[in-house]
């Protein structure tokens, strides 16, 4: 019998979490309040803000010039 969890949210960190949990061997269950993506989620929200400094971080940096 393998270990099960519940997860509460199938926004971007709850989609993810439930991948890498079943290619661990979980039972995984996703419930959200609406259709996915749910146009009100973080990840889908179009006043999304990208942040362009990262410091000393060069690699970072780059990655967000890529946007």
């Amino acid at each position: 019998m393998s270990a099960s969890i519940l997860i509460l949210g199938g926004g971007c960190f709850g989609l993810t979490a439930a991948l890498e949990l079943r290619t661990r061997g979980w039972k995984v269950t996703v419930i959200d309040q609406g259709r996915l993506p749910h146009p009100k989620s973080a990840a889908s929200d179009i006043s999304k803000v990208v942040r362009m400094n990262y410091g000393k971080d060069e690699q970072h940096a780059a990655m967000g010039e890529g946007f």
